[in-house]
């Protein structure tokens, strides 16, 4: 609801900004849908993909560029100056040795990076791609028929975290291996991952459940058994087959999901559930 409000707030900014310059401009132009989607109206109301590093520089993406122009900048706010931060054209080369046909004509903006800056990700057809900004080299990551999400860099930028089939999975990106932090997750029994209660009423539409420690070393996540929680189904029209979507709702009255808090390490992948015995609930079961 927050960000909502603030694309919103940007947007009434944007237009009040846009309405300014057209006002002001010594030839007048008729406005038209045409020139809206426009690239001059884009240079006016659209402004570019920033992602803040810890180091206090930015990697900057601008759309309102021509698509074959577009690449990352490194934009250093204290010495006032911009530099291209990848070889675009020779990193879509490096992906179409990977994905042949399906590689996309040019990256998108992303705020996937690490902290470093020197690390991106992508989700492309389910699966996790990285991209290494300084030799503009692509890897494939994940290989695998479940689709993975909730991706994540560690804080030190050696790993990446994610969930598939409502499991907690790292890569270790330095000597390539996948491993396993939990391997109980089912359809009802979520590890990482947010229930739909918790999705739309506690954390905002955001899915994640789990989250880095600050050296890397550990990762904290709520584990989610909504077994007993009643069962919806709805017709889905969007695709040209309708289908039926099943989800868990609790109902008022009903029973609501039962979560534990976690803390499984890197080096053991050993979870210790944290005690909130002593604790009532924050809110009414019935």
């Amino acid at each position: 609801m927050k960000l909502f409000k603030y694309r919103i707030i940007l947007n009434s900014f944007l237009l009040i900004v846009f309405i300014s310059l057209l006002a002001s401009a010594q030839e007048k132009k008729k406005l038209s849908v045409e020139w809206r989607y426009s690239p001059e109206a884009a240079s006016i109301t659209q402004l570019p993909n920033v992602q803040w590093l810890d180091n206090g520089k930015a990697v900057i993406y601008d759309s309102r560029k021509p698509a074959d122009q577009r690449t990352f900048e490194l934009m250093d706010p204290a010495a006032g100056s911009t530099k291209p931060a990848l070889d675009m054209k020779k990193a879509l080369e490096s992906l179409k040795n990977i994905m042949s046909e399906k590689t996309p004509p040019v990256l998108p903006p992303t705020s996937n990076f690490d902290k470093q800056g020197e690390k991106v990700f992508y989700l492309l057809g389910g699966d996790i791609y990285l991209l290494n900004l300084k030799d503009a080299s692509f890897q494939r990551l994940t290989e695998t028929k479940e689709e993975e999400k909730n991706v994540n860099f560690s804080p030190d930028g050696n790993f990446l975290a994610y969930v598939r089939s409502n499991n907690i999975y790292f890569y270790d990106i330095k000597n390539k291996i996948e491993r396993a932090l939990t391997n109980d997750g089912s359809d009802s029994l979520l590890n990482g991952t947010l229930s739909w209660v918790y999705w739309e009423e506690v954390f905002g539409r955001k899915d994640l459940a789990y989250w880095w420690s600050d050296n890397s070393k550990s990762i904290a996540y709520l584990q989610t058994d909504e077994s007993q929680v009643s069962v919806m189904y709805y017709p889905d029209f969007k695709p040209a087959v309708p289908d039926v979507i099943k989800q868990r709702y609790p109902k008022t009255g009903g029973v609501n999901p039962v979560v534990k808090v976690g803390v499984a390490g890197i080096e053991d992948a050993k979870t210790t559930w944290i005690d909130f015995s002593g604790n009532p609930y924050e809110y009414n079961k019935g």
